[in-house]
């Protein structure tokens, strides 16, 4: 990304550059499930064959990585 691209991204936000730029950069991440819990990302899932569809499908589509991607939680 350019550093124009980014002023204008900021201008359109009225933010400044350096926020919009940390809040797009690449952030780790870590999947959490807890099988036992019944959590995926902090979140439970009363109905089990609910809470092992949304398991199983993070693991083996596309949408699930994207998923991963939207449900992040920061590496401390």
């Amino acid at each position: 990304m350019s550093i124009s691209i980014l002023n204008g991204l900021a201008a359109a936000t009225f933010d400044d550059p350096a926020k919009v730029l940390e809040e797009i950069q690449t952030r780790p991440f870590k999947y959490v499930v807890n099988e036992e819990k019944q959590t995926i990302q902090g979140f439970h899932i009363e109905n089990p064959q609910l809470f092992w569809t949304i398991e199983s499908a993070v693991h083996s589509s596309k949408v699930g990585s994207q998923l991963k991607q939207i449900l992040w939680i920061p590496i401390e």
